[in-house]
């Protein structure tokens, strides 16, 4: 797995056997920050994505603490409904927005 995140705009790449592990466990990694306009990893978030079958939006994301600011968190936690692991399973890669001007994308490596 491979994780980057410019602000609160994510990569996540992921190989076909942790796409479909993912279906019915979790993923841990260590997602490397770097703030918009800076070229350098100002941190690695230890961070978790898992498939939720029976949520309704699309995508949740925790961040641990709450009221924390992304770059600044203990953890991260993406958790994606049916409908967004079907696209991924299907097309390669997926994605959608999170708290305003967040994103995260997954894309098959």
């Amino acid at each position: 797995m491979k994780a980057n995140s410019v602000g609160l705009e994510t990569d996540v790449y992921l190989s076909q056997e942790q796409i479909k592990s993912l279906e019915n466990s979790v993923i841990r990694g260590l997602l490397k920050f770097r703030e918009v306009n800076d070229n350098e990893i100002r941190r690695e978030i230890p961070f978790e994505i898992s498939h939720d079958k029976s949520q309704e939006e699309s995508l949740k994301v925790r961040i641990e603490p709450s009221q924390t600011y992304f770059g600044d968190a203990e953890k991260v936690t993406y958790i994606i409904n049916d409908y967004l692991y079907y696209q991924l399973v299907t097309t390669g890669s997926c994605g959608d927005r999170f708290l305003v001007s967040g994103k995260l994308l997954i894309f098959a490596k």
